[in-house]
């Protein structure tokens, strides 16, 4: 694959509709269940990869 874009759109051709939703509904289910310092530790972790990812892009 050429791109992480690239393969995350290869994953999602692979899922069925019902994947997709059973996937977003776990994904709910454990944001709800984390502690704030869980969800501020992930919130921190997620903005830096994507800061990371945005600066690979841009340079």
């Amino acid at each position: 694959m050429a791109s992480t874009k690239e393969y995350l759109d290869f994953i999602m051709e692979q899922l069925s509709d019902l994947d997709e939703v059973v996937i977003a509904l776990y994904q709910w289910l454990q944001l709800q269940r984390r502690s704030p310092e869980e969800y501020e530790a992930w919130f921190d972790g997620v903005a830096k990869e994507c800061e990371i990812l945005e600066l690979k892009i841009v340079f």
